[in-house]
């Protein structure tokens, strides 16, 4: 099968204003050490990246902007092969911010790279709802619909993914694969075409 691809009343008020000065320090060292876990990513120092991050999610674990913080957490660990951790990361983001499409983008890749395709399914189906204007949720759940042998959803797809995106190369790769597998020659050969015109990766094809 082809695959897609935070005197007394004196000391008290004394302590609460420690308190609260107390309160910000802590919070700006959270933030120092988030912010240089994001000048790791920007270096691509993923391993020291994907440390501090740790140390803030730590820290600060109910800060509401935390997703954040896991799903780099997350991109860190993919980029240094560690592909279990990291589908976990982008599930927690998921779980603190349903509504973060990236999360979704990304982990949905994964599963289709390592074949989990009713997971990538689910995963860039949710993307469309959240994000319909994204030609990379109907393009990739394209390729996840070809590999479950939904042919003609997958065909439905690929055509939304180039109305959105007509300079989208791949898209047109990917559906020249499809129509090849459908028995649609010549609407294969003009795909294939296009992905050449569009991009020179493709002409050795």
């Amino acid at each position: 099968m082809t695959q897609f691809s935070a005197p007394y009343r004196w000391i008290v008020a004394a302590l609460l204003v420690c308190s609260v000065a107390q309160g910000a320090a802590a919070q700006e060292k959270v933030k120092s050490v988030w912010v240089k876990a994001d000048e790791m990513m920007a270096e691509e120092k993923y391993e020291e990246a994907a440390k501090l991050y740790s140390i803030a999610i730590e820290m600060n674990a109910d800060d509401p902007d935390i997703y954040s913080a896991y799903f780099n957490r997350a991109q860190a660990l993919l980029s240094i092969g560690k592909v279990t951790e990291a589908i976990s990361d982008y599930t927690e983001t998921i779980r603190l911010n349903p509504s973060f499409p990236n999360a979704y983008k990304v982990r949905g890749r994964i599963y289709l790279e390592t074949h989990r395709y009713v997971e990538a399914l689910n995963d860039f189906s949710r993307l469309i709802q959240l994000d319909p204007d994204d030609p990379a949720g109907y393009a990739n759940r394209g390729i996840a619909l070809s590999n479950l042998e939904r042919y003609d959803k997958a065909a439905v797809d690929f055509d939304r993914a180039i109305e959105i995106d007509p300079a989208c190369a791949a898209c047109y790769y990917n559906r020249y694969q499809l129509f090849t597998v459908m028995g649609r020659d010549s609407e294969a050969d003009s795909d294939l075409k296009k992905a050449q015109s569009l991009d020179s990766r493709y002409k050795g094809e």
